[in-house]
């Protein structure tokens, strides 16, 4: 592949999404095959894949697959289809399901992929957090008592991001440079990058690389 001429991007709905699924792809040897974004800072996610839509690599036919990734949150079922009509509304594809590529008649194949699995509630830190404990399970006991800690002094549960936040300070490096960084932290303290968790991003970052073929 010549990434100047065939392009495989994958949208990440930010930045922290992006490190993971960047050090994800790094771990199945195809990093250098694909392209990361993310487009939380861009504003709406049907706002700038009509953006891309008109940018000049995709006018010039230089990509030659997308792949569209958002988080469940809580509620699954809503957020995949924000994204199947943000994607038809940009490229005119319709997107069967969660995984399942589409070819577009003027532009890239297309697919998209809702974290932490199709129809379950969760992001991306739920699939980097389950792997993470399978690989240090004694860390997470110490991480799951100062979590129950903070829930019951202010008397109401904590967003399971501030989970990933813990386990990221905890996994940082030695050095002051490494505070708050969570590439140390993956670096340092990796999740197992090959838990079945990771299973299903893991094969359509794999078909957008052209590693496997995209059914």
């Amino acid at each position: 592949m010549n990434p100047a001429t065939d392009i495989a991007l994958v949208l990440c709905e930010g930045r922290d999404d992006q490190r993971v699924m960047e050090a994800l792809a790094e771990h199945e040897s195809i990093g250098g095959r694909l392209t990361f974004e993310h487009y939380a800072e861009s504003g709406t996610l049907a706002a700038h894949l009509r953006t891309l839509s008109k940018r000049g690599d995709f006018q010039q036919g230089r990509v030659r697959s997308l792949l569209v990734t958002r988080d469940a949150d809580d509620d699954p079922g809503n957020r995949w289809t924000s994204v199947r009509d943000a994607v038809h509304r940009a490229f005119g594809v319709e997107l069967s399901a969660p995984g399942d590529w589409s070819p577009c008649d003027s532009g890239p194949r297309i697919a998209a992929w809702v974290n932490p699995q199709p129809g379950e509630p969760g992001m991306i830190e739920t699939v980097c957090l389950a792997a993470a404990r399978s690989r240090s399970p004694q860390l997470f006991s110490c991480i799951d008592d100062f979590m129950s800690c903070v829930e019951s002094a202010q008397r109401g549960p904590l967003h399971e991001k501030a989970r990933f936040h813990i386990w990221s300070i905890v996994a940082q490096g030695p050095g002051a440079q490494d505070r708050l960084s969570l590439a140390a932290a993956l670096d340092r303290l990796p999740p197992d990058w090959s838990d079945p968790s990771f299973d299903g991003l893991r094969k359509s970052l794999r078909e957008a690389a052209g590693e496997i073929p995209a059914i």
